[in-house]
């Protein structure tokens, strides 16, 4: 039987992947920040899932981690697998401390790819775009809240640019794929016989990435701006 680490467990992609590896027949342990949505896993897993405590930004959690998950990958020539997003690809307007943490995180296992490579470890990343999630459904509630922090000068400097804000959110939230999507190219990952390097998660968002790569700036730039509400004039 097949041994996975799911960290984030807790909800969203995370939660999801956990439930639908265990009911392939994987040994899921789950990491999980509360208690009782361990147990929510548990129940909706008819006791499948394990739970386990873990919180990334904790060190002695990490440290944990350190003595017993990166050995035994090495050991078992496991792979890792990494959820990140197109938005650690192409960058958009307003979203840019979202995207430099995924480019981070792109870069990262881009590296560790390499590192890894004489013990025979893939090592994968999955970008999904929009994702029926917590993140995505309370899309509008974040934006007007990272409003209210704005000072009055900004908010009326980028009034233009909230409004464009607030007229994309819904278009995306109706593109939002199901989470069940994401997992099952997460499965992929764990279990071909050759994973690729990376996997994008959708038709749209391969059109995407290919626009944002291949496109020069002049041509790529105003359609990411017309998608998400930027104003040609201020």
């Amino acid at each position: 039987m097949p041994s996975v680490l799911v960290t984030g467990a807790s909800r969203g992609i995370g939660r999801v992947t956990a439930l639908r590896l265990a009911a392939r027949g994987f040994d899921v342990t789950a990491g999980v920040r509360r208690a009782e949505d361990g147990e929510s896993l548990q129940q909706d897993s008819a006791g499948r899932v394990r739970p386990v405590i873990l919180d990334v930004t904790n060190p002695e959690h990490i440290d944990g981690l350190r003595q017993t998950v990166l050995p035994a990958i090495r050991a078992a020539t496991g792979r890792i697998v990494f959820v990140s997003s197109l938005s650690g690809r192409i960058s958009t307007p307003m979203t840019g401390a979202y995207n430099a943490s995924k480019f981070a995180l792109e870069a990262l296992a881009d590296a560790l790819r390499i590192e890894v490579r004489p013990w025979r470890i893939p090592v994968v990343l999955v970008e999904p775009a929009q994702t029926d999630t917590d993140m995505w459904r309370t899309a509008d509630q974040l934006l007007e809240e990272s409003i209210a922090g704005l000072a009055p000068e900004h908010r009326d400097l980028y009034a233009k640019h909230i409004d464009g804000q607030r007229r994309s959110i819904p278009r995306s939230q109706k593109m939002a794929a199901p989470a069940e999507g994401v997992a099952a190219i997460v499965e992929k990952a764990l279990t071909a016989r050759r994973p690729k390097a990376r996997y994008v998660v959708g038709a749209g968002p391969r059109i995407m990435g290919l626009v944002g790569r291949h496109l020069p700036p002049r041509v790529a730039d105003p359609v990411f701006a017309a998608a998400t509400g930027v104003p040609r004039r201020p």
